[in-house]
């Protein structure tokens, strides 16, 4: 196994659980889809010859409220074979471990949903290959994740060949868009199907803002990635037709759902409208708003910090200032870096969001090299971790882990909520936008918006 590989094994396996804990807690999950596992795990002759391959533990986990719980537990016989039920809370992504007498050796992931049947052959050790689950639904989200990869290849390749050529990004996103949109009709009713169709419209954002609009009506509220879809539609609308015609098509799907909590998603995409608008007023009437509407609940909560959002960290407003200590040992402020962009980021190392970011971000990164630092704060401070973390692995920008973590002064001052964010401030030392989560293409955006074509030329 090589050490980049053994490294994200890591990162994954310090946030899932310990096999001996997965394993007391086989029983007693509540579950409301059902699947099935069955494989082979066998070793290299190279380095075990006795075709003996008894033993190996197979867990499928999940990360929940009160801690891990364990889906499916399975122990290989002497050929290396075993199958398992697989009982799971909803359809979706999930880890996988092998490990053998208390040492792990694989860790992956793959898609449990109902009925499905899923099966595997690995050969130990993997050499830094990920394990091809073979279903129906593992060949969607197989299709969906390598149109990703070819996503971000061609958009990294893009951004470091210099001078930043919009005419051939929005050919890319296009053509991208395009590809995840077909999968529906090869693997209909399939979570990777649902979430390419989902990233089929969010790509367009700010290249194809017509198209986006017109898709985004056509989805049901039953995708995982709905509210991000209404998200980019509102933005999309606003830069079409403005404001008003924005909020108006956040009502519209306000009124074709009978779901609570959706519709105060949708509602609080209400008050973020008017903050991307600068309309402090109308986003404190809409915050405080949520707040009557929706007492003693999650969102009642998300407005109250919203209202500190927007009295301290809106676009144009001084960026609040920091004084970090690097791993390296360097002090550094916001003051230091004035005169330059200073795109702020706050992530978790293990995070598979932010590790599927990092070629876009650190293309960015090399695109805008004279005109932007990057500051990256992570909220995990384990040593072990950002060791796994940066081993064989180019990470360009002043790092920082925080040893309180999430009660960080400088995470409370950002009020981060969500892994990864960032934030991009000016050369002036002026917030310029706020980026959570998937974000990250928004920020490459704003930054060809900045600069222009110049960005990144020799």
């Amino acid at each position: 196994m090589s050490s980049a590989r053994r490294g994200s094994l890591l990162l994954i396996f310090a946030l899932l659980c310990t096999v001996a804990a997965c394993r007391s807690q086989a029983q007693g999950t509540d579950t409301s889809v059902r699947g099935h596992l069955a494989g082979v795990v066998t070793v290299s002759a190279e380095i075990d010859a006795t075709d003996n391959f008894e033993g190996f533990e197979i867990i499928v986990g999940n990360e929940g409220l009160d801690g891990i719980d364990t889906l499916a537990f399975a122990v290989t016989d002497r050929s290396g074979r075993f199958e398992t039920d697989v009982s799971a809370p909803m359809r979706g992504l999930y880890p996988v471990i092998i490990a053998r007498e208390g040492q792990i050796l694989h860790i992956d992931q793959y898609i449990i949903a109902d009925g499905d049947s899923a099966t595997f052959a690995v050969e130990l050790p993997t050499s830094n290959r990920p394990i091809r689950f073979r279903s129906h639904e593992n060949a969607a989200w197989l299709a969906f994740q390598n149109t990703q990869a070819l996503h971000n290849s061609s958009l990294v390749e893009l951004l470091q060949e210099g001078a930043v050529d919009e005419e051939r990004i929005e050919r890319q996103v296009n053509q991208v868009s395009q590809i995840l949109w077909s999968l529906e009709e090869n693997f209909p009713g399939t979570v990777g199907a649902d979430l390419a169709v989902a990233e089929a419209i969010i790509v367009l954002e700010g290249w194809n803002d017509s198209l986006l609009v017109a898709q985004a009506k056509n989805i049901d509220e039953t995708n995982p990635r709905y509210i991000d879809i209404i998200r980019a539609a509102r933005r999309s609308e606003a830069r079409l037709n403005g404001q008003s015609a924005a909020l108006d098509l956040l009502l519209a799907y306000q009124l074709r759902t009978n779901d609570r909590d959706l519709h105060a998603a949708i509602q609080s995409e209400v008050v973020v409208a008017h903050m991307d608008s600068l309309d402090a007023r109308n986003a404190r009437l809409a915050a405080r708003n949520m707040q009557q509407s929706y007492p003693n609940t999650p969102w009642s909560d998300w407005a109250g910090t919203v209202l500190y959002e927007i009295d301290n960290l809106m676009p144009g407003s001084p960026a609040p200032e920091l004084s970090l200590t690097t791993l390296d040992g360097e002090s550094i402020s916001l003051a230091d870096f004035r005169g330059k962009f200073v795109l702020l980021e706050f992530y978790a190392p293990a995070s598979e969001d932010y590790l599927r970011q990092l070629p876009v971000r650190n293309a960015i990164s090399s695109a805008y090299e004279d005109d932007l630092e990057i500051v990256s704060i992570s909220l995990q401070s384990d040593p072990a971790i950002l060791e796994a973390f940066f081993e064989d692995r180019d990470v360009p920008g002043h790092h920082v882990a925080l040893e309180e973590g999430a009660d960080a002064p400088v995470v409370q001052s950002y009020s981060i909520a969500v892994l990864p964010t960032r934030y991009l401030i000016d050369r002036e030392g002026a917030i310029v936008g706020r980026y959570p989560g998937e974000a990250v293409y928004a920020i490459q955006q704003e930054m060809m918006s900045l600069l222009g074509d110049s960005a990144g030329a020799p």
